[in-house]
C-alpha cells in the first residue's frame, strides 16, 4: 500500500512527465496509460489501506504489477526492476 499510493499519485501529479516515460517505452497512447496506471496504483492502494473490497483490490494491484514487470521491464530487460516487480506481486 505504501508503494502504490505515493507512485500513483506522483504519476497522476505529473501526467506529462509519466505520459513521457510511457512514450519511449512505446505503450500507445501514453497519456491515456498514465491516468490509467496512475489511477489504479492510487485507488488500488487506498482500496487495500482502507480496507475497501481488499481482495479484489489485491488481486488487481498484483496482475498489474505482473503487467508492468512485463511491458515495463522486460524489453530491454532491466533485470532490478523486473525481478523487484515479481516479488511485489508475489
Amino acid at each position: 500500500t505504501l508503494l502504490f499510493i505515493p507512485a500513483g499519485y506522483g504519476k497522476l501529479t505529473n501526467l506529462a512527465g509519466t505520459a513521457e516515460y510511457f512514450a519511449a517505452k512505446s505503450l500507445p497512447l501514453p497519456t491515456v496509460t498514465a491516468a490509467i496506471v496512475g489511477l489504479v496504483e492510487l485507488v488500488g492502494g487506498l482500496a487495500v489501506l482502507f480496507g475497501f473490497q481488499t481482495r479484489y483490490a489485491a488481486i488487481l494491484l498484483g496482475l498489474f504489477t505482473l503487467g508492468a514487470a512485463y511491458v515495463g521491464h522486460w524489453a530491454p530487460f532491466e533485470s532490478i526492476q523486473f525481478f523487484k516487480n515479481l516479488a511485489i506481486a508475489g
